[in-house]
């Protein structure tokens, strides 16, 4: 967004001035630049990191679109290739090799990683707000994306209540969303991720160890005590489904993340879903945990075999079930997708996703 000249809502934002210059405004806008392009981000309610190593996939863009249609979200992307196109208000785009980011990393937490492996990133996520604080000044909320996500309303799911109860949203039900999620912007909570005693270890394992939602090799569920809860559990996994009436598949799936929820720290803390339960257990109204964000592998538990996601102007619905969504997370599909031929995407207002790929 541009801040040369008049800016289209400058008069709104000069009220927003004035009412910053009352004593109890000041610590809002306290050592912050008060120009047109810093209210701006003010006014976002959440800022976005995405970090990619390695070539942009071929569905890169589709995501950018579907960012772009929620103005009041804004992104960051750091990627090893430069981003094509710049035309998108609300996405901030800067090339970061990860040589810079492995000292970045260091720099921030004295450690020193080897990102060779770049799903690696994943574990990352947790620190992203240490990681690039300098970034997230003008920010009450940061969180993380994936670019296998197609993005619908935001607005229409993500309440705003939520950003003024929570410190944690997950757009999952049973863990920490790896794909979204979002903080609140706090020191304290900007550092959470070092309650888990671990974390300098994980940090430094070359390979991804699921850090941000559930690590690899946890302990939940290993007793045979767990099963007596299974029928307990049945009617509120099937009455908390957003979408679909869930099929066995899903509610086994489901179970499991009740049984982590409930031995939370009884184990020690391994990852960042343990903290949030843990957190939320100690204090209530601080960790929301949502059913929100669906994908591909959730539809095969659903039983639902054939789909055609359809993104028209910024909204998102399943055709066949005629069912809105937050977002659609093509994490097995994206293996299937090839070459997309997307001739003007910045004039592309529709567009569909099926087990066989994108079609503009």
């Amino acid at each position: 967004m541009s801040c040369k000249g008049k800016h289209p809502f400058e008069d709104e934002y000069r009220i927003i001035y004035v009412h910053s210059q009352i004593p109890k405004f000041t610590k809002l806008f306290k050592n912050q630049s008060l120009s047109c392009c810093n209210i701006v981000k003010l006014r976002k309610k959440a800022c976005l990191i995405h970090v990619h190593l390695g070539p942009l996939p071929p569905w890169f863009q589709l995501f950018l679109i579907s960012a772009a249609a929620n103005p009041l979200y804004h992104w960051l992307i750091f990627a090893e290739h430069p981003v094509p196109s710049t035309f998108r208000k609300n996405i901030s785009t800067s090339v970061l090799t990860r040589k810079k980011l492995e000292a970045l990393i260091n720099e921030k937490t004295g450690i020193a990683v080897s990102l060779s492996n770049p799903y690696k990133v994943c574990d990352l996520k947790p620190l992203f707000g240490l990681l690039f604080e300098e970034h997230l000044q003008s920010y009450a909320w940061w969180g993380y994306c994936d670019n296998d996500i197609i993005l619908g309303r935001m607005d229409q799911f993500l309440k705003p209540e939520w950003f003024d109860r929570y410190q944690i949203i997950s757009t999952y039900s049973g863990f920490l969303s790896g794909p979204l999620a979002f903080y609140r912007n706090t020191p304290e909570i900007n550092r959470i991720f070092r309650q888990v005693p671990t974390w300098e270890k994980i940090i430094k394992e070359p390979s991804c160890q699921g850090f941000d939602e559930n690590l690899t090799g946890h302990p939940a569920g290993k007793k045979w005590t767990d099963i007596l809860f299974f029928p307990f559990s049945i009617p509120g996994i099937i009455s908390s489904d957003n979408y679909f009436r869930p099929g066995i598949k899903e509610i086994l799936y489901q179970y499991h993340w009740k049984i982590k929820k409930r031995q939370a720290g009884k184990y020690g803390m391994y990852d960042m879903t343990d903290i949030a339960h843990a957190v939320e257990r100690i204090q209530k109204n601080t960790a929301l945990f949502t059913n929100l964000l669906a994908s591909d592998i959730y539809f095969e538990r659903t039983g639902l075999k054939k789909w055609v996601m359809v993104w028209d102007h910024g909204r998102l619905t399943e055709k066949i079930t005629g069912k809105e969504m937050l977002a659609f997370h093509f994490r097995k599909t994206k293996a299937e997708i090839g070459d997309i031929p997307l001739p003007n995407c910045n004039k592309l207002n529709r567009f569909t996703l099926t087990n066989k790929g994108f079609h503009a």
